[in-house]
């Protein structure tokens, strides 16, 4: 009996592992769908300038896309999981090209996990950030005007295989909405991101 009773403690276990896995805040962090939007001016809620009504979701973010000397695309030929990766090509040290994903709930004074994987091809990172992402957060009414968080750069050069992007943050009381972003920050050569994940860290 003892021996039963053993073996339903440690499935119920097992099972309680299992619920406690992280979930991805991110609706479309494996980047299978490809949606476009437009940043809100600073001081502006992001629904008053949301050109898709994504509502929880997010949206993916190209800035600067009218810039000839960048490139953001999505690629079917290079990931790391799923069918598609987002590939930023960068051609000159005065642009930043970069992904967004954005309007992602939060709570206030909790820890948040981002991370990504990112390969990369040639890239010249000389008196240049390089690799620069991260999470900010903010309120609904002045989130782009007072957003705070976590940038990290990394000082990846040359070509390499998939390597995990990860940092994290505590939000401030006031936080409620948050974004997620990587940047090829005024370095040229070619990046590749993808399984963007964003998760609360439970303490």
């Amino acid at each position: 009996m003892k021996k039963i009773t053993w073996c339903l403690l440690a499935g119920c276990g097992l099972l309680l592992n299992a619920a406690a896995e992280p979930v991805n805040m991110l609706a479309d962090g494996s980047l299978e769908n490809w949606k476009q939007q437009t940043e809100p001016a600073k001081g502006l809620e992001l629904k008053d300038q949301l050109t898709l009504d994504l509502g929880r979701t997010g949206g993916i973010r190209n800035e600067r896309e009218s810039n000839p000397a960048t490139l953001v695309e999505r690629d079917a030929t290079v990931k790391h999981g799923g069918e598609y990766s987002i590939k930023i090509t960068n051609r000159t040290h005065d642009a930043i090209p970069v992904v967004s994903i954005f309007d992602i709930p939060v709570t206030g004074n909790t820890k948040y996990r981002f991370s990504c994987w990112i390969k990369g091809a040639g890239v010249d990172r000389t008196n240049a950030h390089g690799i620069y992402g991260g999470f900010t957060a903010g309120s609904h009414a002045t989130f782009w005007s007072d957003n705070q968080g976590q940038i990290k750069t990394e000082d990846w050069a040359g070509d390499w295989d998939w390597r995990k992007f990860e940092t994290e943050v505590v939000t401030r009381p006031t936080d409620q909405q948050a974004m997620v972003q990587i940047q090829l920050r005024n370095a040229t050569g070619t990046i590749w991101v993808d399984d963007l994940e964003l998760v609360k860290v439970e303490e």
